[in-house]
């Protein structure tokens, strides 16, 4: 493999098993990013306006998104 992506599923992942995976498959020099979903609305208009569409048009967007617990304080650090 030349390039390994992961989303949010990495939540899903055991850590030190899906390293030695990825080092097992990756070619030298290749690239593992992991993108994850976490939007902090109150620091960027973008962020706001993105929001936005996906509860506009996001079939059930907001139905999953209220049953999301609530970060704590502690979780944002």
């Amino acid at each position: 493999m030349d390039f390994i992506t992961a989303g949010q599923s990495f939540h899903w992942f055991e850590p030190d098993a899906a390293r030695g995976e990825f080092r097992r498959i990756i070619k030298p020099g290749g690239w593992m990013v992991i993108a994850w979903n976490d939007r902090r609305m109150e620091e960027a208009p973008f962020t706001r306006a993105y929001e936005g569409i996906l509860e506009r048009f996001g079939i059930d967007y907001k139905n999953v998104k209220d049953s999301y617990p609530k970060p704590t304080a502690s979780a944002l650090s």
